[in-house]
């Protein structure tokens, strides 16, 4: 399980091709290089090496997508989460038409 951070320095757990919250709820699946909801609804992509939102895709949808996280949305304790909040690092400057990945607080 490795760190990725947003545009902006926050911090989500990358297992695989899943995004994950510090404290282990489920944020999307990553398609190639853009990210999806459980309802293929897009949230972002990861943009050299950040995640981050282009305004341009915000109603993009993939028809027929299911997610390959099939639990409730939360990961069981031993999976290495740390339930803690994960330290930011510093963050670039916003690009035209971009705005940084939700939150998910």
């Amino acid at each position: 399980m490795d760190r990725i951070y947003t545009w902006s320095g926050h911090g989500f757990y990358r297992d695989d091709d899943v995004v994950w919250t510090h404290d282990g709820c489920y944020v999307g699946d990553i398609v190639v290089c853009e990210v999806y909801d459980r309802y293929g609804n897009y949230l972002g992509e990861i943009y050299r090496g950040r995640l981050i939102t282009d305004c341009n895709k915000k109603d993009k949808r993939i028809h027929g997508f299911k997610s390959r996280v099939i639990q409730s949305g939360y990961v069981n304790t031993d999976h290495g989460f740390n339930h803690g909040r994960i330290g930011r690092v510093n963050g670039n400057v916003m690009l035209i038409d971009y705005e940084d990945f939700p939150a998910f607080d």
